[in-house]
């Protein structure tokens, strides 16, 4: 637990909308110059498709068949993990699971596939199983018969007697999360990670009441940081409902999943007006960045015209030479590189042409014996490539 991704490019998280609406000849732009962080709930909401419009389903899958994409964690095993005591890094990158296996190249950590990735390539391929087929139906109906408004109201009965937060909605919301941040700090820190347990069964709730009194910290935030996080966004969650800032709409809970996985990620990309880009500001960190949907859009746009007055010589000598980097200039893309992905002029270009044929001979060394060791039929032979070359490019080494 607690791997990070080593990604090509500043690791985005797109919800479902920014995912479906962008144009289809545009996603290579976002193959090419960023990281795409799925987090499990967008991958829920595509099965969910399935139920009203299978075809429109497959599609949404078909999206993703050509990217090199990380399946973040569930929160839920996140949450799990770290309350037991393995870290959650909350560094802007994708957390994934990892074992550690001893191989005849010594010890190795290898990136586990979690189940969502074997369903990804099943839907790709037009196959669905009955369970998912059912699923998607159940999850339709609870999402669309969702009382929003009988919510809102039970938690009003809950939050009486504590602070409203009236006024303009980004000021009320500011005051809003301070309050929270108040409220977390309280000296009875042993309250809050009660409340953080609640989800889960006695016996596992047991084992972390003994880690923290084995450890005694001073604060649920030292003890668990990512637990913390939860538990801060769903009382601002509660808090600006009640108060009338954000929507009832019966997606309301679908949405606020997404933000769960802020922490894996250094740019956020939605076309939510209703809560996402309302609540995004007092959730991202100062090094992190949302963007709309049509701020992304643009985004692409602007760097599929660039390489698209490229002549196919033109575009063989920007791989060479910058790789996967973008076009200088003013371009929103070229903005993400500086503020979040900047990179010395030496170390842009194709990686896979500047690799050491000794260090491309080590890391093949090592991917067949870890395959060997799990099992896996050994490839006859393996390339390496940079994430920056189309399908096809001359420029591969391979063994």
């Amino acid at each position: 637990m607690g791997y990070r991704s080593p990604r090509m490019g500043p690791a985005i998280l797109l919800d479902k909308s920014p995912f479906q609406k962008c144009p289809r000849h545009l996603l290579p732009e976002l193959f090419r110059h960023y990281s795409l962080v799925v987090p499990p709930i967008l991958l829920k909401e595509i099965l969910e498709d399935h139920a009203k419009n299978p075809q429109q389903f497959f599609a949404l899958a078909k999206r993703l068949d050509f990217m090199d994409v990380s399946i973040n964690l569930s929160f839920q095993r996140m949450l799990e993990a770290e309350l037991l005591g393995n870290p959650v890094p909350m560094s802007g990158q994708p957390c994934m699971a990892a074992k550690t296996i001893t191989s005849a190249e010594g010890l190795l950590h290898v990136v586990s596939a979690p189940p969502e990735a074997e369903a990804l390539r099943r839907w790709q391929k037009r196959v669905t199983s009955a369970a998912e087929r059912d699923a998607a139906i159940r999850w339709q109906t609870d999402s669309d018969g969702f009382d929003m408004e009988g919510f809102k109201a039970r938690l009003r009965k809950v939050a009486d007697g504590l602070p409203k937060f009236p006024g303009d909605k980004e000021s009320a919301l500011q005051h809003l999360a301070v309050f929270v941040d108040k409220l977390l700090a309280l000296p009875d820190q042993l309250q809050f990670l009660e409340l953080a347990l609640l989800e889960f069964g006695e016996d596992f709730r047991g084992r972390v009441r003994a880690r923290w009194h084995e450890i005694r910290p001073a604060s649920l935030k030292g003890f668990a940081p990512y637990a913390h996080y939860c538990l801060r966004l769903r009382y601002i969650f509660a808090l600006a409902l009640t108060n009338g800032h954000i929507s009832t709409h019966h997606n309301s809970l679908l949405d606020l999943e997404y933000l769960y996985y802020l922490p894996f990620c250094q740019i956020f990309c939605s076309d939510d007006r209703k809560l996402h880009n309302v609540i995004q500001r007092i959730l991202l960190r100062p090094d992190q960045t949302f963007l709309d949907y049509v701020t992304f859009e643009r985004a692409l746009r602007e760097t599929f015209f660039f390489f698209g007055q490229l002549s196919p010589d033109g575009m063989r000598k920007w791989l060479d030479r910058k790789g996967h980097y973008p076009p200088r200039g003013p371009s929103i893309t070229h903005q993400m590189y500086d503020r979040h992905w900047k990179l010395p002029a030496e170390l842009q270009g194709n990686f896979a042409k500047k690799l050491p044929q000794a260090l491309v001979d080590s890391v093949i060394r090592k991917v067949k014996a870890a395959r060997a060791k799990l099992d896996e039929q050994a490839p006859r032979h393996l390339t390496i490539v940079d994430p920056s070359e189309p399908a096809g490019s001359a420029s591969r080494k391979e063994r």
